[in-house]
C-alpha cells in the first residue's frame, strides 16, 4: 500500500502539511480491533498547523505515532 502511495508522491517545496495523510489513515485503514496501530511520521521537521495536527492525532483511537525530523 505504502509503495503505491509513493510513488505518486510529488514535492512543490511548500510546507509540510502532515494532517491531510493522518486523516486518510484514519478513515481508510482502520486497523484490527485489540491491535494497537503504530504510525512512524517522517518529516522535514518543517510542520505546518502543529495544534490541528495535535487534534487529529489525539482523535486517533488506539494509535500511537512516532515521530522522526530529517
Amino acid at each position: 500500500f505504502a509503495v503505491n502511495q509513493m510513488s505518486d508522491a510529488e514535492a512543490d517545496m511548500g510546507g509540510t502539511e502532515l494532517g491531510g495523510p493522518l486523516i486518510f489513515l484514519s478513515s481508510k485503514c482502520p486497523g484490527k480491533a485489540g491491535v494497537p496501530r503504530v504510525v512512524f511520521l517522517l518529516t522535514d521537521g518543517c510542520v505546518d498547523e502543529e495544534e490541528s495536527l495535535f487534534e487529529i492525532i489525539r482523535k486517533m483511537k488506539n494509535t500511537r505515532v512516532f515521530t522522526l525530523g530529517i
